[in-house]
């Protein structure tokens, strides 16, 4: 059989969407970016705090008949605008919120609108170990310092398993 021409779409909605409820449960982040839409409209430029979710992948090896394993990359870039009412360690606190989620397994479904997506579980991305550990907090420090914005980096690498 082919590689499912699905799973590409089907990998990255169901990883934005787990990441979206996280970033929903902080209350102090002020905005939500998913990477690929865009940003016109909300409170994007004027937010304090604001994440971007980026999903790349699937990178795929066929191993036997119907079997496929990949790679999946994902990583939350924050940005915090300093010098306005508010906790300067919200930035750490979003990221070690972050972090702690993209430690765990992350279940895949057939997420979209297409008669195949049906909502059923495909299988689950694990945390694969590369340069020392699988999910990695960067503090990238004051980036601008004419508008005064800090920023941070969370990023993670996955494995997958695929079978048609």
């Amino acid at each position: 059989m082919l590689f499912n021409e699905n799973w590409p779409r089907w990998l990255r909605v169901s990883t934005q969407s787990y990441l979206k409820t996280v970033a929903e449960g902080i209350e102090y982040l002020d905005a939500i970016f998913i990477s690929g839409f865009s940003r016109k409209g909300g409170n994007w430029e004027d937010a304090r705090l604001r994440a971007e979710i980026r999903v790349t992948g699937p990178f795929t090896v066929k191993k036997q008949p119907n079997y496929w394993s990949g790679r999946m990359f994902t990583n939350v870039a924050l940005a915090l605008k300093l010098g306005e009412v508010g906790d300067v360690n919200d930035i750490d606190r979003a990221a070690g919120v972050f972090h702690q989620a993209l430690d765990s397994g992350i279940p895949m479904y057939k997420l979209g609108d297409s008669v195949c997506d049906d909502g059923s579980l495909i299988g689950c991305l694990s945390t694969v170990a590369e340069n020392a550990s699988p999910v990695r907090t960067i503090d990238l420090g004051e980036v601008d310092v004419v508008d005064q914005q800090r920023q941070a980096l969370v990023t993670a690498t996955y494995f997958i398993e695929l079978k048609n």
